[in-house]
């Protein structure tokens, strides 16, 4: 079982679930070393989960990103892909992979 009473995480967590209303399964580990983020559309809480990612996994060594093409707009995911691409990481050797589904 994970303490989430920590006082960064308890917050993000929240709003993570209230974020992903589909969500089935959530595992958290703060030795993250691979994120593989399928059928991503851009919005805003998909900033805030990878943000939160990238900010605090520093053994992180690959994450990547899996976007749904369905009802978005081309200029739209370039925007949110090269917001994501300069978002600070704990770990100075995490590479980010951007794949269109």
């Amino acid at each position: 079982m994970y303490d989430m009473s920590i006082k960064f995480q308890q917050p993000f967590a929240i709003e993570l679930v209230r974020g992903f209303p589909n969500l089935e399964t959530l595992v958290i580990c703060l030795q993250l070393k691979e994120v593989d983020l399928g059928y991503i559309k851009g919005l805003e809480n998909d900033g805030y989960l990878m943000k939160s990612l990238l900010a605090g996994s520093r053994f992180l060594k690959k994450m990547i990103v899996r976007f749904s093409l369905l009802g978005r707009d081309d200029r739209e995911q370039l925007k949110f892909a090269k917001k994501l691409l300069t978002l600070h990481r704990a770990s100075p050797t995490a590479e980010t992979e951007i794949i269109e589904q």
